[in-house]
């Protein structure tokens, strides 16, 4: 029934929809309904309102990405490059960069500084409302998380349920990295 009223309306605002009808199942009845213009031209105008209310969110300049140093043994990597924190600064989101977190990299704080990020202490990159992560955060990681922050890193939940239950407890957002499919839908979302 989605589908159909879906298909109603694209053909309704590309004022393709003279005299055509349509047939379609209801979901409780086995006997077809015949739908008409002007039951599509109402849905069309219900769905037009429903997009017309205005969804709350914060803007990206005031949100603030941290990125912290990785504390986990032998980890050299960082969660953004320079070319990334560009893009994002583009964007108007405030990057916060612990100083010397991308040294294991190869990318200095010089780098971080030139594409528009700040250099920050270890807490100031933690108080930020969104941190990135390669590796999960440590006990110590989690005790600088302010409550409600979101962070996206590789968790892995089933070996790492004590760290699970503590960023319950500071009530945070997480992106597991590690628990998101691997399929063409989600390959937006796989980090490279």
């Amino acid at each position: 029934m989605i589908t159909v009223v879906r298909a109603q309306q694209v053909l309704y605002k590309s004022k393709r929809f003279s005299n055509i009808s349509w047939i379609c199942r209801r979901p409780n009845s086995s006997t077809p309904t015949l739908t008409t213009p002007e039951v599509a031209r109402q849905s069309g105008q219900k769905a037009a309102d429903a997009t017309k209310k205005t969804l709350t969110g914060a803007p990206y300049k005031s949100l603030s990405i941290g990125v912290p140093k990785e504390t986990f043994l032998n980890e050299k990597r960082v969660a953004l490059t320079p070319t990334v924190v560009s893009a994002l600064v583009k964007k108007g989101f405030t990057l916060n960069v612990e100083e010397n977190a991308g040294k294991g990299a190869s990318f200095h704080n010089e780098d971080y500084k030139n594409a528009g990020a700040q250099i920050v202490s270890r807490n100031a990159a933690y108080s930020s409302n969104i941190i990135l992560k390669v590796r999960q955060p440590s006990p110590e990681d989690i005790s600088v998380l302010h409550d409600k922050s979101t962070l996206i890193s590789f968790i892995y939940p089933i070996q790492n349920k004590a760290i699970v239950e503590a960023l319950a407890k500071r009530n945070a957002t997480v992106f597991a990295m590690d628990c998101i499919p691997r399929i063409s839908r989600a390959q937006v979302c796989i980090l490279k």
